[in-house]
């Protein structure tokens, strides 16, 4: 029964990793499975107390709080998924698989902080190149270059760029889940 409800788990993390991709959002329905999918494991096996499924929650709770005080840059579907993820499988194996989805996660994020900052000094150096050309960029707006202070303007409207964080956790989940 246990391999079932493992089975089951990984395919609700396929689906919502695949949701997360496409609206960079957690359904209210997966996360509605996974709590029933968590209920069923604690009334069918008894691979673990009552006590090691709570303690397991914990890491989830920390990414809700760290979402509600980052202002959801951790949104709160991935929190509770990891909540849920803790409380069938206990801390130590729930600490596995998050430590592990970040790493996953590590060379797209340095990918992406790399390429903007690349990108952000490429403009920068295009526009100031063209901005001298014009007027020598010492005119003095509210005691800041012209220059500086379009720069900064540009700087602030700079997209950001969110990567979905339940694919990777599916994919550290196959590899724990395989592991074992």
């Amino acid at each position: 029964m246990n391999e079932i409800l493992n089975f089951a788990f990984l395919v609700l993390l396929l689906l919502a990793g695949i949701y997360d991709l496409m609206h960079k959002k957690i359904s209210l329905l997966s996360l509605t499975v996974g709590m029933i999918l968590c209920v069923l494991q604690l009334l069918l096996t008894d691979n673990l107390n009552i006590i090691k499924r709570f303690t397991g929650t914990l890491i989830g709770l920390f990414m809700l709080y760290v979402s509600r005080i980052s202002k959801e840059s951790i949104g709160y579907g991935d929190g509770m998924l990891v909540v849920e993820l803790g409380f069938m499988f206990g801390f130590q194996a729930s600490f596995e698989m998050v430590f592990f989805s970040f790493w996953l996660m590590f060379p797209f994020t340095c990918y992406f902080f790399v390429s903007r900052l690349w990108k952000n000094n490429k403009d920068r150096g295009n526009y100031r190149k063209s901005r001298t050309r014009e007027n020598s960029g010492n005119e003095k707006i509210n005691g800041e270059k012209e220059t500086d202070k379009c720069f900064l303007e540009k700087e602030l409207s700079v997209k950001i760029i969110r990567l979905p964080y339940i694919p990777f956790l599916m994919i550290s989940y196959c590899i724990w889940l395989f592991h074992i």
